[in-house]
């Protein structure tokens, strides 16, 4: 890659990243009454265009620098695990919609944002199961960075909260493994190892990876989420399926769509 374009495309991310805080901090409201404390918010627009822009790593890096900064600044009541959550979720559209378009933009832009918008939608079940829980959202109060802090320290470092998320690691790490490597293996072989066979076998590994990962921490969550953290997993169950799960889904297509006619109308006539 030219230094030119190197330096282009960094600057198209700090302005993005930049743009991601100020959307975030001007435009968000509530969807569901129920559920004060979930937000919808643009913030996410700037990184899904990244994604196509700029390329899959490009896009996951910018996501992580702004996920940081909107972390300590406007959504610091969130802490650590706001940020935890906003990179992981975020990051899966990113990863997805940017490994899609990355030779063919215009052309599959529309499935590369349906499925990335899917997928984030998935992944953040578990996410939910996982972190949600140590916000004390039974109370309706966001915690501070510190007190954010002290619980992430205490989930990973005492018994049961600590073997609960080292069980939680392995799972993914081996359900992301076995399909990624399914995928990998079953079209190399239809492309006869052909490099575009590889490139494809990488997408569909990487969301079979995503989608599967998410599935097996979401019945591990439901199993033995309540030896962690018993009043707030039961709390959190209430509202997955009929708040928590539509809000992720309508946040992440609404910001997908956004982004869409963004891309169409201004974005493809950017040069990087």
């Amino acid at each position: 890659m030219r230094k030119e374009q190197r330096t282009k495309k960094l600057v198209y991310g700090a302005v993005l990243a930049a743009l991601t805080v100020v959307l975030t901090y001007f435009i968000h409201f509530p969807i569901f009454p129920s559920a004060p404390f979930l937000e919808y918010d643009m913030g996410d627009v700037p990184l899904f265009f990244s994604s196509v822009l700029l390329g899959p790593w490009y896009g996951l890096l910018i996501t992580a620098v702004a996920c940081i900064v909107q972390g300590v600044t406007v959504s610091a009541q969130s802490g650590i695990i706001g940020i935890i959550m906003h990179f992981l979720a975020t990051g899966s559209f990113v990863l997805c919609a940017g490994l899609i378009t990355r030779k063919k933009k215009v052309q599959r832009i529309i499935p590369a944002f349906i499925c990335g918008a899917v997928t984030q939608t998935l992944i953040m079940i578990p996410l939910n199961l996982i972190f949600t829980p140590a916000f004390g959202l039974e109370t309706d109060v966001i915690k501070t960075v510190v007190t954010g802090i002290k619980t992430v320290l205490k989930c990973t470092v005492t018994f049961p909260n600590g073997i609960y998320g080292v069980l939680c690691g392995i799972a993914f790490a081996a359900a992301f493994t076995v399909a990624f490597g399914i995928c990998m293996v079953y079209t190399v072989e239809g492309k006869d190892g052909k490099k575009a066979g590889k490139a494809k076998g990488a997408v569909l590994g990487a969301v079979a990876g995503l989608l599967y990962g998410s599935l097996v921490l979401t019945v591990m969550n439901i199993l033995l989420g309540d030896i962690a953290f018993p009043e707030s997993m039961a709390f959190v169950r209430t509202m997955l399926f009929t708040v928590i799960v539509p809000f992720n889904a309508i946040k992440a297509f609404a910001n997908a769509l956004i982004t869409y006619i963004l891309y169409i109308t201004v974005g493809k006539r950017i040069e990087i």
